[in-house]
């Protein structure tokens, strides 16, 4: 029995004998030198590559950090621009419909411009009419309407001279006349002395023949007649002047109520009427 209980330990120890080596030898744990190194090589490696993905965690998620915050900011910047945006919008389409109304206006006003600037023309011409005819004619008109306020007796010891005087063209016809001249200052020289006429209708008389004087010379090339001039308080002289009826027989000329005048060779024609006193 002894042998049979050491027959199975010896089997036993046999089985189990290289599994009691490793236990004793610590031979499950143990790798070749080789390999350790490979595996310390590759853990190294591994332990870099660990760091570097940290590093590149920690860069990754500090970019993420600064791209979120540029994102925020883009956002606002973003929501900031379509604000104002919509605000520009806004005012384009005001501007817009201002654009329009304000071309609108342009071409009203350019129509208005072109249609004032025609009627300037139009003006322009119609005053340098009104100009020809108020520098041609305005002396006549005026002329005319002294002749035309006298009263009708006056007009009517005239009608020798003037005719009718209906027109202003008969009128002028009867100035511009070398005898009707003449018997014009007799007629005033006459009424003068005479005392029939007033200061007022001395005056106008006397501005109608000097109308008539210049129309009869500007009849012809050359003037015809030339006035006289007497000077006052100079001393009276017949040979040019005549006196009126209340004139005192010695004196100096004081007044010159109606010059005379001569033909162009200075031969008197009709002498001048002056009143005479101290």
């Amino acid at each position: 029995m002894f042998e049979s209980e050491k027959e199975k330990f010896r089997r036993l120890l046999e089985e189990n004998l290289p599994f009691v080596q490793r236990k004793i030898l610590n031979l499950e744990n143990y790798v070749p030198r080789a390999d350790f190194e490979k595996i310390l090589a590759e853990n190294q490696t591994l332990q870099a590559n660990l760091e570097k993905l940290s590093d590149e965690k920690n860069f990754l998620s500090n970019e993420r950090k600064n791209l979120r915050d540029q994102l925020s900011q883009l956002q606002k910047n973003f929501s900031t621009l379509e604000t104002e945006n919509n605000h520009l919008q806004s005012n384009l389409e005001k501007v817009s419909a201002e654009k329009v109304f304000l071309t609108d206006e342009r071409n009203n006003l350019r129509a208005q411009v072109e249609y004032f600037q025609k009627k300037v023309e139009e003006f322009k011409k119609i005053s340098a009419e009104c100009d020809y005819y108020r520098k041609s004619f305005a002396e006549i008109d005026s002329v005319y309407k002294k002749y035309l306020s006298l009263t009708e007796e006056i007009r009517y010891r005239l009608a020798g001279i003037f005719g009718d005087g209906d027109t202003v063209q008969g009128f002028l016809f009867g100035a511009a006349n070398e005898k009707h001249l003449n018997d014009f200052w007799e007629y005033l020289r006459y009424s003068i002395n005479d005392g029939r006429l007033s200061p007022d209708e001395i005056e106008k008389l006397s501005a109608i023949f000097d109308f008539c004087f210049d129309a009869l010379n500007k009849s012809s090339r050359e003037p015809i007649f030339v006035r006289l001039e007497t000077e006052i308080d100079s001393r009276f002289d017949n040979s040019r002047m005549t006196r009126t009826s209340d004139s005192r027989q010695l004196g100096k000329v004081k007044k010159i109520l109606l010059e005379g005048y001569t033909n162009r060779v200075g031969k008197i024609i009709q002498p001048s009427l002056v009143f005479v006193g101290e």
